[in-house]
Order: C-alpha cells, then structure tokens, then sequence
C-alpha cells in the first residue's frame, strides 16, 4: 500500500504533470494529423511550467497551511486539557508541567556520511524541528524528547549517537531523549507516539506546513497532541520583505521545490480525508 500510494501521487506532482503535458504535445504533434490539440497540450505543458517556477506560487499555497496552527509559546498558564486546540491560537506551556510530557518529533533522514559534524548530517528541514524539540524541551522539566529518524540503511545506535552528538551542543543528555528508527511514514511515527503516549497528551513537533495532515493522523489513532510548529517557508512581516528585485520576474528550481512540496502535502490531506 505504501508502495502503490508512493507511486500513483507521483503522477500528480508538478514536474510529472508538465512532463505529461509536453509529452502528450509531442506524440500528437508527431504521430497524429491532431495539430491544434498537439498544440493546445504543448502550450498548457509550458504554461505550467512557468506558473509552479515563478515565485507568485508557493506564498498562496504555503499560507493555509502554515496559519493552521501557531507556535507554542510558553508561559504561566495552564497546560490546554483539550487534545486538539482551536486554529491560529497560541498553545501555553506552563513551566509547571508534568514530567510526563512527550515531545514527539515527526522526522526525517539522516546522511550516512559520518565524517560531517552532527548537525551537517541533518537536513535542513530536519534541522528546525529537532531545535524546536531542544527548545521545548529545556522549558518543561522532566519532559523527554521522541524523535522518529527515517532510513533503513543506517543503524538505530548509529542514529542514536548522532543524535547525542547534536544535543550534547545544547547540554541535553542521552536520558533525555528516545530515538525511534523504524518508521516509513508520518502514520508509522503517530502510531508509535501513540503506543509511548497512551491518553497522556504530547506535543508534536514538524513543520508547520506538515502538522495540518499529521494533526489528522494523530486524531485517526486517537494521539492527545498540541501541535508545535516550526519550520515556516511564509514570512510576510515588513521587515523581512526585500527591496524590488527583478530576479523574482524569473523561473526558478527552488520554487519548484516549494510547489512540489506543497502539492505532496495537499495530497497527503486528500488521501487522509478520504480515509
């Protein structure tokens, strides 16, 4: 089933749909009298690809998702005793907390190369969910961090020290945080934080485009979460906005990146409703 889901939502991925626009275009337009349609699919192929390469794209794609939830902020209030929290309101921590808290980070990968210093080894998605966990983590006394590292290849202890390497840097000792190194999928993360966590609430940590679908799969297997987002690919305060720049007129790979990475998480909310 993985395999097969993997699969057919390729199809609908932003390069693939170009490529078979353009490849549509071309079999008519060389193999058939069917001109005016060869050219009709030609045009949307390139049309497409300008619209997902510009950069007019991914802020309107981004925003619903990452709005969704607001960081965690932590102050004297009490901890929410409701495990879903309404949308776009801050989530308290309170110092107080009991030391039973789970920080639950949905992960990623992990490069082999173990020549790279601890935090190289980490990508640069990863990087700010497993921050973010430290952050939490150093406010609320006694919690322990759960962090699902991907990949079959790599060893669960080899994880586990690279891991310790990168929390020593932050004065976090190996009692405080588990690593859990089977998973394939976000669903295979949010059931194991559910076997830790039992009722207890957790926090779960990923990236604030990502929790939309995994706050879904923590309600299906019924995890007690407070999302904690981070990770932001939005950003419209003043001061952030650059001066006029007339690259922004031109198509780029990382904005494809970012559609492309939009569009997977669009799907992954489609494929979870229908569920």
């Amino acid at each position: 089933m993985f395999f097969l889901k993997k699969l057919l939502s390729r199809f609908f991925f932003p390069v693939p749909v170009c490529a078979e626009l353009l490849l549509i275009g071309l079999f008519l337009l060389l193999c058939t009298k069917r001109q005016r349609l060869a050219k009709v699919f030609l045009i949307a192929g390139t049309a497409f690809f300008l619209l997902i390469s510009l950069p007019i794209l991914p802020t309107p794609l981004f925003e619903p998702l990452e709005r969704k939830y607001s960081p965690v902020l932590v102050n004297q209030q009490p901890l929410p005793d409701t495990p879903l929290p309404v949308p776009n309101n801050q989530q308290p921590l309170t110092n107080n907390a009991p030391a039973t808290r789970l920080i639950c980070v949905l992960g990623l990968g992990v490069s082999a190369n173990t020549n790279l210093p601890a935090h190289a080894r980490f990508n640069s998605d990863f990087l700010p969910r497993l921050l973010e966990a430290a952050r939490l983590h150093q406010t609320i006394p006694g919690s322990i961090i759960l962090v699902s590292i991907a990949g079959k290849t790599i060893p669960e202890p080899d994880k586990v020290k690279v891991l310790a390497e990168f929390y020593h840097m932050m004065g976090i000792p190996t009692n405080h945080f588990t690593v859990y190194g089977d998973a394939v999928d976000t669903e295979g993360e949010i059931r194991f934080f559910k076997a830790q966590a039992g009722t207890n609430q957790v926090l779960l940590v990923s990236a604030a485009s990502h929790l939309p679908r995994a706050m879904l799969m923590a309600q299906r297997h019924g995890l007690v979460a407070i999302p904690a987002p981070t990770a932001y690919v939005v950003d419209k305060s003043q001061d952030k906005q650059s001066p006029f720049d007339p690259s922004s007129f031109f198509p780029g790979v990382g904005n494809i990146k970012l559609v492309e990475r939009a569009t997977y998480e669009y799907l992954g909310l489609l494929f979870e409703k229908l569920k």
